[in-house]
């Protein structure tokens, strides 16, 4: 049931990254486990995870999702969530769970194309 979160955190620790930052991408990355679970209504398995799947939960988290304001996420909330997720396929892939890390092509989003969704 962990999803190898426990094995990320290792690997996040024994690569340098702040606690804060660990913090962050463990967080996110299980955000993304749960909403992938309940869009796809099954256990999450990383290797059925594909890349519209990334695409979709990102624009889940620019249109949809909201902060504890009850706004909408800000492009920097939602670019750090991108960015644990990409640091949790990464760990995927290097500790071959994965074959191919799916989110390499995810780009953050930019302030001046966010202001413009509705």
């Amino acid at each position: 049931m962990s999803h190898y979160i426990d094995d990320f955190h290792k690997w996040l620790v024994e690569n340098d990254k702040k606690k804060s930052s660990i913090k962050e991408y463990i967080c996110a990355s299980k955000e993304f486990i749960s909403w992938w679970e309940d869009t796809v209504c099954e256990k999450f398995k990383p290797i059925k995870v594909v890349y519209i799947d990334i695409q979709e939960y990102k624009q889940y988290l620019i249109k949809i999702r909201k902060g504890r304001s009850g706004k909408r996420l800000s492009p920097s909330s939602i670019n750090k969530k991108l960015t644990g997720i990409k640091a949790y396929f990464k760990f995927l892939c290097k500790k071959d769970i994965i074959e191919t890390n799916i989110t390499l092509k995810i780009k953050c989003i930019k302030y001046d194309k966010y202001k413009n969704i509705k």
